[in-house]
């Protein structure tokens, strides 16, 4: 399995269908997670980020727009959508909608997930949860 195939599938597991246990097939014990929040480590780290989102925006829908390899590292270009239903990031449910653009990049390690950064407007998309 290539990584492109490895993203594709990880990517596919945990938004499609909301499986965040994936992420200990996925990721290295040692990883290293850049989120827009903070810096994280390791795989269970990942999932409890992963099940914010999910118990916030039980909905949300994830669009891949690009996934494109260059290397050791793989670039998600996407957008998703979703309600926020939830508490999500400290608010309580607004049951706003909320849509949003990210980039995320995985660098692989023998075939497992080393580092990972998630790109997305956090501001932006907490706005969008206490718009009124």
């Amino acid at each position: 399995m290539s990584n492109k195939e490895r993203v594709e599938e990880y990517q596919t597991q945990v938004w499609t269908h909301h499986n965040s246990d994936i992420v200990f097939d996925f990721f290295a014990p040692d990883a290293i997670i850049h989120s827009s929040v903070k810096k994280l480590n390791g795989p269970a780290a990942m999932k409890d980020t992963i099940e914010v989102w999910l118990k916030g925006v039980p909905n949300i829908k994830v669009y891949w727009d690009a996934i494109l390899p260059e290397g050791d590292k793989v670039v998600s270009i996407w957008h998703c959508e979703g309600t926020q239903t939830g508490e999500f990031l400290g608010l309580p449910p607004s049951g706003n909608k909320l849509e949003y653009k990210g980039i995320t990049v995985y660098e692989f390690k023998d075939d497992l997930i080393q580092e990972y950064w998630g790109i997305v407007d956090i501001e932006n998309i907490k706005a969008q949860c206490l718009k009124s």
